[in-house]
This record gives C-alpha cells, sequence and structure tokens, in this order.
C-alpha cells in the first residue's frame, strides 16, 4: 500500500470504530479504532520515506524490484 492509501484505509476504519453500522459482526470499536491507528501509522512513515529518499525508510518502503 503506498502512503496515501494507508491514510484512506485509516480514515475508513476510524469511521467504522465510529459508527456501529459500519460494523461487521466480528468487529469491535476498539479494533477498528486500533487498526486505524496503524495504518495512519505507515502513512506517516510512507510521507517520510518519499519526502527523504536517501534514508533507510525509503529503501524499506519502496524496494527495488530485483528481477
Amino acid at each position: 500500500m503506498t502512503g496515501p492509501e494507508h491514510y484512506q484505509a485509516s480514515e475508513r476504519w476510524l469511521y467504522k470504530a465510529q459508527h456501529d453500522g459500519a460494523r461487521g459482526p466480528t468487529e469491535s470499536a476498539e479494533s477498528c479504532a486500533l487498526i486505524a491507528e496503524v495504518h495512519a501509522l505507515l502513512a506517516v512513515a510512507a510521507s517520510y520515506a518519499e519526502a527523504n529518499p536517501t534514508s533507510e525508510w525509503h529503501k524499506v518502503a519502496a524496494p527495488e524490484v530485483t528481477p
């Protein structure tokens, strides 16, 4: 997933955490909020890697494909 995709996922999970009707039968508000938090953190890490292309984060977040 890209940084923006993680951000969007975080928004969706946060919405689910806040609205009973949006959650599935096995999802709790707490679990949805935790998943939202993880996606938000990954979005921040991805934005850091994008802004600093020579950092170690960039190597992990966007590894080169080797044939």
